[in-house]
């Protein structure tokens, strides 16, 4: 996520208020990284992102932590225009690295009309399709930009 979030320039663009995101995404990565044993291609991450944003670098000075336990975000949908989505963060005790995100609208929002109107297609999802800002295609975008290959008929997707 943090390579989308400052490399990206549709991911930039996604989000309302981008430099709240921005913060929020390096205050969650901090502890991430710093749970032993780290992740092997975090000190690498980290080299990436403070050569290829200033913003990274300024935000990761900053040296802030935060838990991913729940919050809002307001993105900026290409075709529904603002909306406001909740998440709650749900982590087991016995695997700490593991994390499922759900993402929900309130009931009679914009955002819950949007998503209860269209079907789950990878064309309604919040994501773009690609990476531009310094070229080339993020490996984070491909799991989320096509359909699964298989889906349990009683869970439909709902995209972001």
């Amino acid at each position: 996520m943090a390579r989308l979030v400052f490399l990206d320039d549709d991911v930039r663009d996604l989000y309302v208020d981008w430099w709240a995101r921005a913060r929020d995404v390096v205050a969650f990565l901090r502890p991430d990284i710093a749970r032993p044993p780290g992740p092997p291609v975090a000190q690498t991450l980290i080299e990436e992102l403070s050569a290829l944003s200033p913003e990274f670098r300024q935000i990761w000075a900053e040296h802030d932590i935060k838990a991913r336990e729940h919050g809002s975000y307001r993105y900026r949908h290409p075709s529904a225009g603002e909306l406001v989505l909740h998440y709650e963060t749900l982590r087991l005790p016995e695997h700490p690295d593991l994390a499922l995100i759900v993402h929900t609208a309130e009931k009679g929002s914009a955002a819950q009309e949007h998503y209860a109107a269209r079907p789950a297609t990878p064309d309604t999802a919040l994501v773009p399709r690609r990476a531009v800002r310094h070229g080339g295609a993020s490996p984070e975008l491909s799991p989320r930009c096509s359909p699964p290959a298989r889906r349990s008929p009683s869970v439909p997707a709902v995209p972001l």
